[in-house]
């Protein structure tokens, strides 16, 4: 986050439902859809 800062760039992290490291391809559809619903934003 903090290379693109200036760069008018939106960094956004996954909410709920995503372990810490986890692999995105094991992740059912619905788990998927409402964490990048409930993303937040990072602060640079």
């Amino acid at each position: 986050a903090d290379q693109l800062e200036g760069l008018g760039a939106d960094i956004t992290r996954l909410a709920h439902g995503v372990p810490v490291g986890g692999e995105l391809d094991h992740l059912d559809d619905g788990t998927l859809a409402a964490a990048l619903r409930s993303r937040r934003d990072v602060k640079t």
